[in-house]
């Protein structure tokens, strides 16, 4: 099995019930790639801007101290499907809480007039959760591609320009920085890209059981953003 699926997201929620280091790990790494398309699914469904950070600290903590996760099984969808079928189910059982403060029974931390009924439907959420993903994912890797280049005297904006094709930053101005020719900036440019989508793969691949599921999820970032990722 290829090294990188032994480190899928499923591991890190698996290790989060572990001892504190690695529940610590564990938590950082899926805050850092999930935090804002949490967020972002959160104001979709109605959730007022002021309660929005609240609940998603309350989701991931429910989250990985729910009993479901020993039920969850890897071999049954990506980890994002299982994660925002969680945050769905999260958010439902604030609505039933919200109504059922509205019948007088109960109490809530959350106000009843954060929850939007009108908000847009169920397919629409999970569509741009995944598009947050997809950016999030591509956000990543490019940190870590301009981690890497900046060791080879590029800055963060060289980076981004070769990889996205930026026209404000010309490759002959980048190749007179770098003291290189054009004909070499351009070797460099199609090894940062191929770098890129190494790097991306990489990430990507964390997120997934298996080889086959890779090459989907590829497939699948490609066309939610709407064309080739690098």
């Amino acid at each position: 099995m290829n090294a990188h699926f032994a480190t899928t997201r499923w591991s890190l929620v698996r290790s989060a019930s572990l001892s504190p280091e690695p529940r610590r790990e564990a938590l950082s790494e899926l805050y850092t790639l999930y935090w804002r398309p949490i967020c972002d699914y959160l104001r979709r469904m109605g959730i007022s801007e002021s309660e929005v950070e609240d609940v998603a600290q309350d989701f991931f903590i429910g989250f990985f101290e729910s009993q479901s996760l020993d039920r969850a099984d890897s071999e049954h969808g990506r980890f994002r499907a299982y994660l925002v079928g969680a945050l769905r189910h999260h958010v439902q059982k604030l609505r039933r809480k919200a109504s059922a403060q509205k019948r007088g029974g109960g109490n809530v931390a959350l106000p009843l007039d954060a929850l939007d009924q009108s908000a847009p439907h169920e397919a629409d959420h999970a569509r741009l959760f995944d598009l947050e993903w997809a950016q999030t994912m591509m956000a990543h890797s490019m940190a870590r591609l301009e981690s890497e280049t900046s060791e080879q005297g590029m800055d963060a904006a060289q980076t981004s320009a070769l990889i996205h094709g930026d026209a404000t930053i010309p490759q002959r101005e980048i190749a007179a920085r770098l003291g290189i020719s054009v004909t070499a900036m351009k070797t460099r440019v199609f090894r940062l890209r191929r770098r890129f989508r190494e790097i991306l793969r990489e990430e990507v691949s964390r997120t997934v059981a298996n080889a086959v599921e890779l090459e989907g999820e590829m497939a699948y970032l490609s066309e939610i953003l709407g064309g080739p990722v690098a």
